[in-house]
C-alpha cells in the first residue's frame, strides 16, 4: 500500500528509534503499529518534534485502503 501525499503533508521531525544499545539495536521507538480488537484496522502510532513542538501522527489503515490521520500535540 502507498500513502497519499496528503498522508504525509506537513510531517516535520520525525524522531524513528531514539535510543540504542551498546550494539547499536533499538530501545525505544518512536513509532508503533496497533491492530483494532476486530483486527479490521491498523493504527500505525508516530511521536515527532522536539520539545514544545513535539506532536503525535496516527494513521489509520482499514484493509489496503488508507482511510485518515489524526494529528496531535502532546
Amino acid at each position: 500500500m502507498i500513502l497519499p501525499d496528503s498522508a504525509l503533508k506537513g510531517i516535520y521531525s520525525p524522531q524513528g528509534c531514539t535510543e540504542f544499545t551498546g550494539k547499536n539495536k533499538p530501545v525505544k521507538a518512536g513509532c508503533k503499529a496497533f491492530r483494532s480488537a476486530d483486527k479490521q484496522r491498523v493504527y500505525i502510532y508516530m511521536v515527532n518534534g522536539e520539545g514544545k513542538d513535539r506532536y503525535e501522527v496516527t494513521w489509520v489503515v482499514q484493509g489496503r485502503k488508507y482511510l485518515r490521520r489524526i494529528v496531535d500535540g502532546l
